[in-house]
């Protein structure tokens, strides 16, 4: 199923039609692997869907940007104004996709109270399932998009889009670059090492160790794969490495992450890790910024 409608663009010659805004909805390519969740997920009738937005020029954009969300949220019309889509869009001219992840916003199964509730959680075979499916959505619509343009494709996302952004970069060699805000770099790490919650108490209780703890979560994480997204420069992995003092970014996390480099931006443009873009003075520029500079960078924006 599609949904369309025209994009225009008022100017001082008037309103003229630049692209088109659409919902794509189209079963998912995902089949669970463990037996047992199967017959659990047969009862979440809205992850058998796939739903993505996307605003595209009439003719093909010279970049493509493909984001994803942060846990609990997902309404299009939310994340259209937190990235700022009309920015990315008609000032850098880029054609922009929006994926919805598996238990999130339309895709929140009537079991749940909430989006997000049932993914991630304590319940390690459905959260495994879960980035599994996500893994392959997203490599499936990343096919889609580049049957559309072949123009550079790159990946952004936040908090738990972040960490998804970042798990791609480590596994999809299609992505030009990326550009997690934020993120965790291992939900262990998050779970286990980050205070003594009530999730780490129930697997102690469990007889659960924190290196069994860290395996049974390492099969999503980023630092668990060999990145196939490159870092472009070292100076920009020593940035990222400064932002582990940043209060809103887990200083371990940020540090593994830019160690591990699964992380990318096109040449010379300069996103940290924890979601920062830096001026060659080393001055937080906002994320937005930071992407015309990597456009500028590849030679496709001049402004």
């Amino acid at each position: 199923m599609i949904e369309e409608r025209a994009l225009r663009r008022v100017s001082a010659t008037g309103t003229r039609e630049v692209g088109y805004e659409e919902h794509a909805v189209f079963p998912t390519p995902y089949t669970p692997l463990d037996s047992e969740y199967a017959r659990e997920y047969a009862e979440y009738g809205e992850l058998h869907d796939v739903h993505v937005w996307s605003w595209r020029h009439r003719e093909p954009a010279p970049v493509t940007l493909l984001l994803t969300h942060g846990w609990g949220v997902g309404p299009w019309w939310m994340h259209r104004h937190e990235y700022d889509v009309p920015y990315l869009f008609h000032r850098l001219g880029l054609d922009v996709y929006f994926y919805l992840a598996p238990f999130h916003g339309l895709r929140t199964p009537a079991q749940a109270r909430m989006s997000g509730q049932l993914h991630p959680s304590p319940d390690l075979v459905r959260t495994n399932e879960a980035f599994i499916q996500t893994a392959i959505e997203v490599r499936a619509l990343i096919s889609a998009i580049q049957r559309r343009n072949s123009a550079p494709l790159g990946m952004m996302g936040s908090s738990l889009g972040g960490y998804t952004s970042a798990l791609l970069a480590s596994l999809d060699d299609r992505l030009n670059f990326v550009i997690p805000v934020l993120p965790p770099a291992s939900m262990a790490h998050l779970l286990w090492d980050h205070g003594e919650g009530e999730l780490r108490e129930r697997a102690e209780v469990l007889g659960m160790s924190r290196e069994r703890f860290h395996r049974s979560w390492s099969l999503h994480s980023p630092l668990t794969h060999t990145a196939k997204v490159p870092w472009a420069r070292a100076d920009d992995r020593d940035r990222a490495r400064r932002h582990a003092g940043d209060r809103r970014a887990y200083a371990r996390a940020v540090g593994a992450l830019g160690s591990a480099s699964p992380l990318s931006l096109p040449r010379r443009a300069r996103l940290a890790a924890a979601g920062q873009a830096l001026s060659p003075r080393g001055r937080a520029i906002p994320p937005r910024a930071g992407l015309a500079r990597g456009r500028r960078s590849l030679g496709l924006i001049h402004r």
